[in-house]
């Protein structure tokens, strides 16, 4: 599947981004971060490596970018829930 079409199967509200850094998150885990490079992935997307220049500025970045997203939803996941007192705080 090519990055537009993973775009439309999104219901259309997905940016292309999106739906680049989710295909290239799924290779790198396929992979393995420090096997993949640019072009590898840039491949495995259908796009060529100058395309994907465009959304990531190198590697680094697009490793940084492909696991944000994941991690900035870990604290919504650990918080207690309202009206609970947080883990190890004295009540």
């Amino acid at each position: 599947m090519k990055v537009a079409e993973g775009a439309e199967a999104g219901g259309g509200r997905r940016s292309k981004r999106d739906a680049v850094l989710d295909r290239a998150a799924a290779h790198l885990n396929a992979r393995g971060v420090s096997l993949a490079s640019l072009s590898e992935v840039a491949k495995a997307l259908g796009l060529t490596r100058a395309a994907l220049y465009y959304y990531v500025e190198d590697r680094d970045d697009l490793v940084f970018q492909c696991y944000r997203p994941p991690v900035k939803r870990r604290p919504a996941i650990w918080m207690p829930p309202p009206g609970r007192p947080e883990a190890g705080s004295i009540v």
